[in-house]
Formats: C-alpha cells, sequence, structure tokens
C-alpha cells in the first residue's frame, strides 16, 4: 500500500539514495496521479538533491492538482524569496486566498512575508485580524495577532487580542 511505499521513500532519502526514492515516488504516482502531496514529496526529494528546476516543477504539480496544497505553496516560495523575487513568493498565498479567503495558512503566510519586507503597505494588521475574524476557533492566528502586537511594543493590544482568544 501507500503507507509501505512511503516507508521505502523514507528509506532512501536516509541512505541518501535520491535515485530510488524518485523511482518510489514515481510508483506512488502512478497508482494515485491525482495526489498533491505526491508531487510535493517529489519536490522535496528534488529539493534534497539540489535539483531546483525540477523541484519547483513538482511544486508546480502539486498546485495543479490542488491549488489549495499549502506544503507546496511554500516550498515555491521559499524558492521565490531564495531567488529575490518576493512579489511571486506573495502570488502563491494570493492565489490561494482567491479559492479559499478563510485560509488561514495563507494569510498568516502572506502577512509574514510582508513584514519581513517591512509592511510598508501596511498589509499585516489587516491579514492577521482578517484570520482570525474568518477562523475564529483557530489557535494560530490568534497566536500570531498577539505575537504581531508584541513585536510592536504595543502590550495593551497584545493583551487585548490575548484575553479575547480566551473568551
Amino acid at each position: 500500500g501507500t503507507s509501505a511505499d512511503l516507508a521505502l521513500v523514507t528509506a532512501h532519502m536516509v541512505r541518501r539514495d535520491v535515485k530510488s526514492a524518485l523511482a518510489s515516488v514515481a510508483r506512488i504516482e502512478k497508482k494515485q496521479p491525482d495526489q498533491a502531496r505526491f508531487a510535493h514529496i517529489r519536490g522535496q526529494i528534488q529539493m534534497q538533491a539540489k535539483d531546483r528546476a525540477e523541484a519547483r516543477k513538482s511544486f508546480g504539480r502539486a498546485l495543479e492538482l490542488d491549488p489549495t496544497y499549502f506544503p507546496a505553496a511554500m516550498a515555491l516560495a521559499a524558492l521565490e524569496i531564495a531567488d529575490k523575487k518576493p512579489a511571486d513568493a506573495r502570488k502563491h498565498f494570493e492565489s490561494m486566498l482567491t479559492r479559499d479567503a478563510r485560509n488561514w495558512r495563507a494569510m498568516l503566510a502572506l502577512a509574514d512575508l510582508h513584514a519581513k519586507e517591512g509592511d510598508r503597505e501596511g498589509k499585516v494588521l489587516p491579514l492577521l485580524q482578517d484570520a482570525v475574524k474568518q477562523n475564529p476557533t483557530v489557535n494560530e492566528p490568534r497566536v500570531a495577532l498577539v505575537e504581531y502586537h508584541l513585536a510592536a511594543r504595543r502590550y495593551d493590544m497584545a493583551l487585548s487580542a490575548a484575553q479575547e482568544a480566551l473568551a
């Protein structure tokens, strides 16, 4: 089954046998060609082999199969950042949000990218607030909002956000 195949991929990677790991992933993809996670795993293996071009294709394929597959968007964004293309990195998460406006992972990743660029457009706080508003039962956006206020030394706002989370 797939679990055994994935264990085999892991075993190959532990031995740094990229060729065998890629062959194992190919067998999995043949059985389940519509699964984004296997294209993503292929991309991870290619990244370990320092084959960024092929990894980029694999991560892109994962997003073709599932446009909301967050790990592939994160991997592509990391490649874009490494290539000094932050606007391209942001597009991966913006695209996810057009498909799922409540995707808190994409919102937090986009907020993080804006923060790393200095937040010249003032987009971080609205993204964090929207992530909290759209996902009231998810802890991660609330924690990110509290951390944002703490980093900005707005302790009263951090306290208020934390108290709202506990209410």
